[in-house]
């Protein structure tokens, strides 16, 4: 059965927008789509369940953005819609107007996929649900090493929380084994030891949405490492928000 808190409402028309639709849907949402206000609205009334998500490009056909974006989120429900703007990003004074006209999230031109399934989990999250947030994890490329008891290899860092990472690595470990993971964040190398969850390897995607590679759960952090990772998230985490 569909899960229908993974909707999603695009709003606007043209090519990168047929292309943004694309991306959502390979990411296993369901786009939801509209050209005009009218049509929005309408479509957001219609669902059965309430909407939480309006991802709309900075050059959407909007007459007045603030008192359509307003009708939009309230014909959505009580919650009401959290919205994600994209495309170039603008100057100071837009990005002042487009947070009072309600907008929390953006994507400038250029975002990974990565990007967009973080912002949108981000966004669909429903506190009102009793649902369990786990640890934040946000997309990360850093340069990686990960050593074992057969040496060490050369990665990527492909996410990051402060409970765990994924790595994309050509020889991933088997899960159960024993590693530890240096990150070289621009102020330096942070190191902590973990094991390693899943294996993404050829012929046995674990999670197909992510590349060959393995997740890695932290086992033994000092404090300074801990403190370093956390603040690299939140950083990051601050990083999609206007």
């Amino acid at each position: 059965m569909r899960n229908e808190r993974k909707q999603v409402v695009l709003f606007g028309y043209g090519k990168a927008h047929d292309e943004l639709a694309g991306r959502v849907v390979v990411l296993g949402y369901r786009a939801l789509r509209a050209t005009d206000v009218e049509a929005a609205v309408d479509l957001i009334r219609r669902q059965e369940q309430p909407l939480r998500v309006l991802l709309f490009p900075i050059d959407a056909p909007f007459g007045n953005r603030a008192e359509e974006l307003r009708r939009m989120s309230e014909a959505s429900g009580a919650l009401g819609l959290r919205m994600i703007v994209t495309g170039p990003q603008p100057g100071a004074a837009a990005i002042a107007a487009l947070k009072r006209d309600g907008v929390r999230y953006a994507l400038w031109k250029g975002f990974h996929d990565s990007d967009l399934r973080f912002t949108l989990n981000a966004a669909l999250y429903d506190e009102t649900r009793g649902q369990v947030r786990p640890a934040l994890r946000v997309p990360a490329s850093l340069v990686a090493r990960v050593r074992s008891g057969a040496g060490e290899k050369a990665a990527m860092l492909y996410n990051l929380s402060t409970t765990g990472a994924f790595v994309e690595t050509t020889r991933p470990g088997m899960p159960g084994g024993r590693v530890t993971l240096m990150i070289e964040f621009p102020d330096g190398v942070v190191e902590t030891d973990g094991s390693v969850v899943f294996a993404n390897v050829p012929g046995n995607l674990q999670k197909p949405n992510l590349p060959i590679g393995m997740g890695i759960k932290f086992t033994a952090t000092d404090a300074t490492a801990a403190q370093r990772i956390a603040k690299y998230v939140a950083e990051k985490a601050r990083g999609y928000e206007l």
